[in-house]
């Protein structure tokens, strides 16, 4: 039988010292990519039925729906992948625990959602004027679609990109250093491609979004920060817009010209959601809550480059 090891670093963990690591790696990221295409047909077809014509597509409460639920589906997607390929826990995909923790969620929460909600409330004062109409009842059927959907939308995002993905690039390297830090640089590229922008703002700010996500996942060792503050984010911002009656087809509108030096706001509110989660969690609670094994601490960068095996352990 194998020496028992540690537990490894969230963004390590999936890092396989008897080898395989690139060739699953590569599979696991080429599943996910396929993944991804299927399940926008669906919310496609929706989409299609739902617009007056094929070469204009408008966005309605069933089309935001169903395009929101195709990406939560990442969520139960990425957790079969890993356990196919990996032979782990699904529940390692959410934190190095491997469950939810839901007590260090709501601290996280605490500090997360106040910050997105004045961010999105103080945002005419720094975004571009929208028009606005009336409240009808369109308004009201995106809104609890938002509420509804958009929170499973976020997660099912960053358990693909900040976990999945960053994961799988992070199991090609031995070090863990070097793990983090490719990883989190290809699952943010990844992801602002993802989202087929054209715009060089946008581009630009998806991925100091998906950085700092990355940043919030591995001070915590899970990804219940990154999905409080992409879903506070997401849900605020599509709850404010309805209530002003906004057009929601130009809320998606991201060919060149759709950003802008504003979106400079937005980059530093991402880079402030992980200083704060930083900040919050060099509390005595907030390190309970995180729930971490012993050989991991919670800044992980001060930690061994490869784990030793305990030979009095064994399994």
């Amino acid at each position: 039988m194998p020496a028992w090891q540690p537990p490894r670093p969230y963004h390590h963990a999936l890092h396989r010292s008897q080898g395989g690591n690139v060739w699953r790696g590569v599979v696991a990221i080429v599943l996910l990519a396929l993944g991804f295409f299927v399940l926008q047909i669906p919310a496609g077809v929706v989409l299609i039925i739902e617009s007056d014509s094929i070469e204009e597509l408008s966005l309605t409460p069933l089309g935001l729906a169903a395009t929101n639920l195709a990406l939560a589906a990442l969520w139960p997607l990425s957790l079969g992948i890993q356990r196919l390929l990996y032979g782990v826990r699904p529940g390692t995909l959410h934190a190095v625990s491997g469950r939810i923790r839901w007590r260090l969620f709501g601290i996280l929460a605490s500090v997360l959602v106040p910050l997105y909600l004045l961010y999105v409330l103080a945002s005419p004062l720094f975004l571009p004027a929208e028009e606005v109409g009336a409240f009808t009842s369109t308004a009201l059927a995106f809104i609890l679609v938002a509420i509804l959907t958009t929170p499973l939308q976020s997660a099912g995002e960053e358990v693909a990109f900040r976990g999945l993905l960053h994961r799988a690039v992070g199991g090609w390297f031995r070090n863990p250093r070097v793990a983090l830090v490719i990883g989190a640089i290809i699952s943010s590229i990844v992801f602002a491609i993802a989202h087929g922008a054209g715009d060089i703002w946008l581009n630009a700010y998806y991925a100091v979004f998906g950085l700092s996500m990355a940043v919030i996942t591995w001070r915590t060792q899970g990804l219940e920060g990154a999905i409080i503050a992409h879903a506070a984010n997401n849900t605020f911002l599509m709850i404010y817009n309805a209530a002003m009656g906004a057009d929601f087809d130009g809320m998606f509108e991201r060919e060149a010209g759709a950003g802008g030096p504003f979106m400079l706001v937005a980059m530093g509110l991402s880079a402030l959601a992980a200083a704060l989660v930083w900040w919050r969690t060099r509390t005595d609670s907030a390190r309970e809550a995180m729930d971490l094994p012993e050989n991991i601490q919670p800044n992980p960068w001060r930690e061994q480059d490869e784990p030793q095996p305990a030979a009095a352990q064994h399994v």
